[in-house]
């Protein structure tokens, strides 16, 4: 099965000094009037152009490959717009790639940032975008990272080069891990726009995820997390710092956010890392249940919460043989101690605890287990396991 598609550009700030934050504001408008009931989730959009360079007197030359990727988004494949000026990387939700002028189309006139319609633009095509969400910030060495999960079509499918590699924008790319960066929105933001959750977590969380990578975590650990764990724990723990002389303060969405991340991980360890070595079982041995329903491992990409991955672990006897024959050097500890960790942390993911004031000292005894302040930390371990696993043939 060929895998999906996907885009990456980079914004040229020449054309405006707020790019991003052109589009991010009206997708930002637009989740205003939907909380106020004016705007219902399937209308909300912005447009990002592909401006054709002055400099370039040529067609875009892969124009006909980027508009056959529209019968994949047709098709519900959820399909992604990678956008980044090499210091910070966003990715979007693409739902219509298009050829027609949009700045010439009044209906669409206010989900058009203004720049493009006060320059003197002529563009190769458009990208209907339903959301956008920010993986890295100020961070160039992170871009670089992250980029390298990103195979280039036209390039012979090598990973990504941030520096040599960006030629004939935008770039067709897919990945050998899928990801579904939107999938799971309603686990993680409660159902609010990617872009709305990350606009009330930017400044103080950029500046923690340096401080988590640098002097408690490392680069290596920490750069073998999920890039959504990095920002889940960044934003947690930024708050927790801020508000910890607060014991007034409720530090429930500082746990919430912890828990995040370890659940991002554990799917990350458990089914997309053993995906490709489950892919050698037979059909039947891969199959299990969750909520009376079979689901094969292989082929599943649904999001298990911490409670459904604990179940597994307990109680779901194909599901740890296939632990113990897996991950034999940390099978004690997953079959173990973890699933009496995940019973600490399960009720956090639950939306009513949401609602539960958490105490200081409770948050920071389960903050420090995870982080790994004063003893050896849960994300370690699992970071350990992920690590072990990838490096296996």
């Amino acid at each position: 099965m060929s895998k999906p598609l996907h885009l990456l550009t980079v914004w040229n700030p020449s054309y405006s000094s707020d790019a991003m934050e052109s589009h991010l504001n009206l997708l930002l408008d637009q989740a205003r009037a939907r909380r106020a009931g004016k705007v219902n989730d399937g209308k909300i959009r912005v447009w990002w152009g592909k401006i054709h360079s002055k400099r370039r007197k040529e067609p875009l030359p892969h124009l006909g490959e980027i508009l056959e990727i529209r019968s994949q988004i047709t098709a519900g494949t959820e399909t992604h717009l990678y956008l980044t000026d090499y210091r910070s990387l966003y990715v979007a939700w693409m739902k219509e790639i298009t050829e027609r002028n949009i700045v010439d189309d009044a209906s669409e006139k206010e989900y058009v940032p203004k720049y493009y319609r006060d320059g003197d633009y002529d563009y190769d095509c458009w990208f209907r975008l339903a959301d956008i969400r920010r993986l890295v910030t100020d961070d160039n060495p992170q871009v670089i990272e992250e980029l390298r999960g990103l195979m280039n079509k036209r390039y012979d499918e090598e990973p990504v080069s941030l520096y040599g590699g960006m030629v004939d924008l935008p770039l067709i790319v897919f990945r050998d891990r899928e990801r579904l960066w939107f999938e799971s929105r309603q686990a993680f933001t409660g159902g609010k726009l990617w872009a709305e959750y990350d606009a009330a977590l930017l400044g103080e969380t950029a500046k923690m995820a340096k401080e988590l990578r640098d002097n408690l975590m490392g680069k290596e650990n920490w750069y073998a997390l999920e890039v959504s764990s990095r920002n889940f724990l960044a934003s947690g723990e930024a708050v927790f710092r801020s508000r910890r002389d607060d014991p007034r303060f409720d530090f429930s969405p500082v746990i919430v956010e912890y828990c995040k991340a370890v659940e991002i991980e554990l799917n990350d360890l458990f089914f997309t890392n053993f995906q490709k070595r489950l892919s050698r079982f037979p059909a039947k041995d891969r199959i299990t249940s969750v909520n009376n329903q079979e689901i094969d491992l292989v082929t599943c990409t649904r999001h298990f919460t911490v409670g459904q991955i604990q179940v597994f672990l307990k109680h779901d006897r194909r599901f740890i043989d296939f632990v113990r024959k897996a991950l034999k050097t940390d099978d004690g500890w997953i079959l173990g101690k973890l699933p009496g960790e995940l019973e600490n942390l399960k009720d956090f993911r639950n939306p009513a605890a949401h609602r539960t004031e958490c105490s200081r000292d409770r948050v920071e005894e389960i903050r420090n287990r995870l982080l790994g302040i004063g003893r050896h930390g849960l994300i370690d371990r699992i970071v350990a396991a992920k690590r072990r696993e990838e490096e296996r043939p």
